[in-house]
Formats: structure tokens, sequence, C-alpha cells
């Protein structure tokens, strides 16, 4: 926002946002998507900047989970991984690939014919500075690494992983992460990352126990969400009281 020339409050912007995100408990992640627009909208900013700012997130947050997800490579292609994980990764690499391309020329074509001809500053974050766009991607691909350390850390409550593979572990959660994000029908691609976690986990521990650490990590997701939300609940009303 601050780089589309708004300068809404840390907390506004951070309250809008959580709230729009419990729309993914909806079937279809689109009406998380539509609800930040309207948010946003009602705080004053113009619809079709909202819009925008919302499918340069989407691209920052494909591409970051991207980004990390390459660490992930040596676990889940390791000689016991099965087929039917194997042929997921694929799926799902395919589809973030498709879909990052399609999305960039289409992106890309839009903005030239609207008068910005650079079409190859238009591919990645287009209306936005080199400097800019190098701050958002290392904003955003530390998010998601910091997402993926935080649910091996919850999981080794329940499980301890071998200390080797920590790096590779957190990756794959992360690329869980994006294999739900990816799924637009499910809520919050619940069953999705689920299903990716059940399968990586269990080559290194048993099914049963691999099954429960994605449901496990599920609920801790969920529940810090809760508590995040209540933090900006709290924070916000105590700015309107002011």
């Amino acid at each position: 926002m601050q780089y589309k020339g708004y300068r809404l409050p840390f907390i506004k912007t951070a309250y809008l946002w959580e709230i729009s995100e419990f729309k993914r408990y909806v079937p279809g992640n689109i009406w998380s998507f539509l609800s930040r627009v309207s948010l946003f909208t009602d705080a004053g900013v113009e619809k079709n900047i909202a819009g925008l700012a919302l499918l340069d997130e989407i691209q920052l947050i494909i591409i970051s989970c991207a980004l990390i997800s390459i660490f992930s490579l040596p676990l889940m292609f390791s000689v016991n991984v099965s087929s039917g994980l194997l042929n997921q990764m694929r799926l799902i690499i395919l589809a973030s690939a498709v879909g990052i391309v399609m999305y960039s020329l289409g992106i890309a074509i839009v903005f030239k014919l609207r008068g910005n001809t650079n079409f190859l500053n238009n591919l990645y974050l287009p209306g936005y500075k080199l400097k800019e766009k190098i701050v958002l991607t290392i904003i955003s691909t530390v998010t998601f690494f910091i997402f993926g350390v935080a649910t091996l850390i919850a999981s080794q409550a329940i499980f301890q992983f071998n200390i080797k593979i920590y790096v590779q572990l957190s990756a794959f959660f992360t690329f869980a992460l994006l294999a739900g994000y990816l799924s637009f029908i499910t809520p919050m691609g619940i069953g999705v990352r689920e299903g990716i976690i059940t399968l990586g986990l269990s080559k290194i521990t048993s099914a049963a126990t691999a099954g429960f650490l994605s449901i496990f990590s599920r609920i801790v997701l969920i529940i810090s969400e809760l508590i995040f939300l209540l933090i900006i609940i709290v924070l916000q009303a105590k700015i309107k009281n002011k």
C-alpha cells in the first residue's frame, strides 16, 4: 500500500488483511480475495488499486513458496519416495509454473495496452520499481520460510526428526502450503495440504504418525491465526478509542 501511495496504519492494514483471510474457511478461496478488495476499498483504497495489489500478493506467494520449495526436492526425490507423491509434486510444480507464466504474460499485456511499454518490467510485479520488487520478494520469501520452520518446530512436539534434514523438512512444509494455496476449491486447501504432508512424512515415519502430524500442524496454524486475530482486534480497538 505504501508503494502505491497509501499511508494506511500498519495495525489497520493487518486487521483488514486478517479479517479477509478468515474467508478462506468458506469453500472456494476466491471469497477471501473478494473480501480483501472490498475491505480495503471501504478503507479508502481505490478498487482497481486494491485489485492489482491482490494480484501482486498472489504472484508473490506463488513465487516465494516455489523458491523455498526447491530446497525440499532432495527429500522428495529420494529413492524411497512413492510414485504417488512424485506425481503430486510434478502436478503442483507444473501448475505453479503455468500459473506464473500465464499470469505474468497476461498482466504484462494489459499494462502494455494501458501505455506502459516496458514489457519485461511488467512480467513481475508491474508498476513497482526494481528496488521495491526486491524488497517485496525478500519479505514474502522470509515470511514463508518462517512458516515452514514454525511448522517444523510444532511438529517436533510429536515426532523428533533427523536434524540433518531440517532445512528440507521446513521447505517441504512450505511446499505443502503452496499445494493447498493452489487448490481454489477446498477451503484453506484443507485436504490437499494434509495429503501432501502425510505422503511426504510417511517416508520418514509411520503413516499414522504422518497423518496425525498433518492434522496437528493444521490445528496449530488455526490456533495461531486466531491468537493473531485477537491481538489485532484488541490493538485496533485501542487505536479507535484514542
